[in-house]
């Protein structure tokens, strides 16, 4: 078994080092971190224990990433890694699971092993900010050792960009072929799918390695709600796949069968394999669409299948945008729409329909305030964006096609105003509705 890792992209888809007791800041500036890309592939080394490499990516906000940090084949009992992940405004979004704080003991000893592994995966939800996000990935080793770090992005358009084969866009119809490299490895498939659609997702180890590799397979909605989980959970014993405990929960085939869809958006497939020896293995996605159309793996899907049916009400025509407002396909123009002064602490009650509904905001250079939008009547899919009056820069952008809340934490990055754009999203399920929401900025 070749135990690189293969490595493919796909498309449509401070250093901390111990001293005298004591951890020491080395090198933590931004100006010092490698600058990565969506889809880069790293190799370096950890020269002594408890070193921090520092990476930096500029990503747009609603793109989603996913980390994956592996030590190299030749070092992997001797080196243990974890992955810290922070905002550009500083917010921790993953941190390390021994955090800043631990004994300075041999990784060979068992401490470790309870908290970090050989490899480590951090997966983020679409972030919430556009900037420069810092990757802090730590190495607890006796001897020194290489390892490799890979940046996926799951952009806003749903295009997934990946060097790694651990992260892959896929359609109804795809037939791939994978491979396991350690054991308990993840791999996710990014697969676009309507509310109605039903899907069969079947994976089952290659039969020259038939006896050295169990599957199982996860599934979530673009929610996160787990619709199908791992028979093992993710809690299980790190131990060899020949031992019989695996073996009386999964096996070398796996077959996930749905029910119509309950949401429109990205499913993410999580298919785990237990091995000893590394292994390779097929993965195939069927679907049946809500109209009716089958498509069996192997099938050419249609060409506008991984287009979600989204319809934005009272969009411009194509060509008419003024440029103030969200730039999305179709765009929504913010030029004519109903402005309303909002000032911090305050609750206003508006009703949302065929117009754009503008709050304005006068914010000062590094605020931080929490939007907390609140349904009151109707069942309107509402889009939520918020930008700089003078740039039409984008801050944030989300929506709540049917929740009845929405919380998020927004930090505005310069003096000046700002607008809270609030408008209607038609949708095969819901059109041309009204409503009305509560909103505060607190």
């Amino acid at each position: 078994m070749n135990m690189q890792r293969k490595s493919r992209l796909v498309l449509p888809f401070f250093v901390l080092v111990f001293i005298f007791g004591q951890i020491q800041v080395v090198s933590v500036n931004a100006q010092n971190a490698t600058r990565v890309e969506c889809g880069a592939e790293i190799e370096s080394v950890f020269s002594s224990d408890l070193q921090v490499h520092t990476y930096q990516i500029n990503v747009e906000v609603g793109t989603a990433l996913v980390i994956y940090v592996e030590s190299a084949a030749g070092g992997y009992q001797n080196l243990l890694v974890d992955i810290a992940l922070s905002t550009p405004t500083g917010y921790v979004i993953a941190e390390w699971s021994l955090g800043d704080s631990y004994p300075y003991s041999a990784v060979s000893g068992a401490y470790y092993r309870n908290y970090v592994g050989p490899t480590k995966t951090v997966r983020t939800d679409p972030l919430s900010e556009t900037g420069n996000y810092t990757i802090r990935v730590i190495g607890y080793t006796d001897t020194g050792s290489p390892y490799h770090i890979y940046v996926s992005c799951i952009q806003p358009d749903n295009t997934v960009i990946s060097s790694s084969n651990m992260v892959s866009g896929v359609q109804c119809g795809s037939i791939i072929e994978n491979e396991f490299v350690w054991d308990l490895e993840v791999h996710r498939y990014y697969l676009s799918l309507q509310s109605g659609d039903s899907i069969t997702l079947f994976t089952e180890a290659a039969s020259a390695n038939y006896q050295n590799l169990l599957v199982d397979i996860a599934l979530i909605t673009p929610r996160g709600r787990t619709i199908a989980e791992w028979s093992l959970g993710d809690s299980y014993p790190y131990s060899a796949v020949s031992g019989a405990y695996y073996r009386n929960y999964v096996g070398p085939t796996k077959t996930v069968e749905t029910a119509p869809l309950p949401e429109t958006g990205i499913y993410i497939i999580a298919v785990i394999g237990y091995t000893d020896t590394g292994s390779d293995y097929i993965f195939q996605a069927g679907c049946v669409l809500r109209d009716g159309t089958v498509i069996n793996p192997g099938d050419a899907p249609p060409t506008n299948l991984s287009d979600p049916v989204v319809e934005v009400g009272s969009a411009p025509e194509a060509g008419s945008f003024s440029g103030f407002g969200f730039p999305g396909v179709a765009p929504i123009d913010f030029s004519e729409g109903i402005e309303i002064p909002l000032q911090a602490e305050q609750s206003q009650t508006v009703p949302i329909g065929g117009d754009v509904v503008l709050y304005t905001y006068e914010a000062s250079a590094n605020e931080t305030r929490t939007l907390n939008i609140t349904r009151v009547s109707g069942n309107i899919s509402i889009g939520i964006t918020v930008i700089k009056l003078d740039t039409n820069e984008i801050i944030f952008f989300g929506g709540m096609p049917s929740s009845d809340n929405l919380s998020v934490e927004l930090t505005f990055p310069s003096q000046g105003s700002y607008t809270i754009g609030l408008f209607r999203v038609d949708t095969v399920e819901r059109s041309n509705t009204s409503g009305a929401v509560q909103i505060v900025l607190e």
